[in-house]
């Protein structure tokens, strides 16, 4: 529709509307004109796009508005920074009719489509109980947006303890939470870029419960065989203390969910500790177990020469990196060394040094123990 009459167009103050397709374009005083591309209806706090046709002016703008309040806009984008006429925006994250408007740098309007925004319609899907620090598995149905997250608050103090961004696997629509390690009522929410709860569902955290079996005693420096019953959860960790010292690990490792791990134990006898540590370093059981003393022993099978491979005799605890080395009692320097592991057999083969002197055989542990020594005459 155009307006008619005397009047020169040059002197026509005001707007002229004219309606393309759902879009309302306005002729400015200047004869701008623009145009956008009707839209469908989008999700609340969705990313889409909008084409359009205007004068391009540097400071010409896109945005969404509320036509019952049009000065509080929810997005905008300057034209000048698009490329083929295309602006991104961000749906209100209110459900409702909106208008998208092109204003000039003016901020004079000069094209206007309306805008329909659709809720998520978010449903949440958790499991209804878990067990202290376990993994909680959290599903969802419903569109995701950039700034959504998941957040797990107590029941009871609605307070929030932990959140993850449902963004970051919005494609799988899947997510992951910690549970706390405190038994309790709480509730998995989630939650848009605005802080609004599109959906809740209530979870209940049960005490965990872990019990040792039985531990035999072990040779020092030897490997314990643990094992365990009750649930394993990520990170919980088993560990060796010395009762005198609990808050000092003297080894440990991650459990595992066969509930069954080694440890190599200390080297010294006498009494120590198992502990199971949940991930922050709660202790969630205990149990004593013996250290045993070792010992070794070495014999040559006969005279040696300088540069000669021979063979010793050897009996001891063959543990993992338990060597037999030959040392130069002139400095206490070793020579050569054998892992006793290597060889499948209780005679080793050693070579002797090519320089006469004083030597000893040592059988010697990771911890520098000397279990076993017997001396080497090179010459003369």
């Amino acid at each position: 529709m155009r307006l008619a009459g005397s009047r020169a167009l040059g002197n026509v103050i005001g707007l002229v509307m004219v309606l393309f397709g759902c879009s309302q374009v306005y002729a400015g005083a200047h004869g701008n004109e623009a145009k956008l591309e009707a839209v469908r209806p989008v999700v609340a706090g969705a990313e889409f796009f909008v084409r359009y046709q205007g004068p391009n002016g540097k400071y010409d703008q896109v945005r969404i508005v509320d036509p019952k309040q049009p000065d509080a806009y929810f997005s905008n984008m300057l034209v000048s920074v698009t490329i083929d006429n295309k602006v991104r925006l961000v749906a209100p994250e209110q459900p409702g009719r909106y208008e998208i408007r092109y204003l000039d740098q003016e901020k004079r309007v000069l094209a206007v489509t309306p805008l329909e925004v659709k809720s998520a319609n978010t449903e949440l899907s958790v499991p209804s109980k878990v067990v202290e620090g376990a993994t909680i598995g959290v599903r969802w149905r419903g569109h995701t947006n950039e700034n959504d997250k998941i957040q797990l608050v107590s029941a009871t103090r609605n307070r929030m303890l932990k959140s993850v961004y449902a963004a970051l696997n919005k494609n799988s629509k899947t997510t992951s939470l910690v549970a706390p390690e405190k038994a309790g009522d709480y509730i998995l929410r989630y939650v848009n870029g605005s802080g609004n709860v599109l959906s809740a569902k209530r979870i209940r955290v049960e005490p965990v419960k872990i019990v040792f079996d039985k531990v035999d005693p072990v040779m020092a420096g030897g490997m314990v065989d643990v094992r365990w019953q009750g649930t394993t959860n990520k990170y919980d960790q088993i560990g060796i203390v010395d009762p005198k010292k609990p808050h000092q690990k003297l080894a440990y490792t991650f459990a595992t969910r066969y509930r069954a791990v080694s440890l190599e134990v200390p080297e010294g006898p006498g009494e120590y500790q198992l502990v199971y540590q949940s991930r922050s370093g709660r202790v969630l059981a205990r149990t004593r177990f013996q250290v045993l003393p070792v010992s070794a022993s070495l014999k040559l099978l006969k005279k040696v020469k300088a540069g000669q491979t021979f063979h010793v005799q050897w009996s001891g605890p063959g543990n993992q990196y338990d060597q037999i080395r030959i040392v130069d009692l002139r400095d206490n320097r070793p020579l050569a060394q054998y892992y006793v592991k290597t060889y499948n057999s209780p005679k080793i083969p050693l070579v002797a040094p090519k320089v006469s002197g004083r030597y000893e055989i040592q059988y010697v542990t990771p911890g520098k123990n000397v279990l076993a020594r017997i001396p080497l005459q090179i010459g003369h």
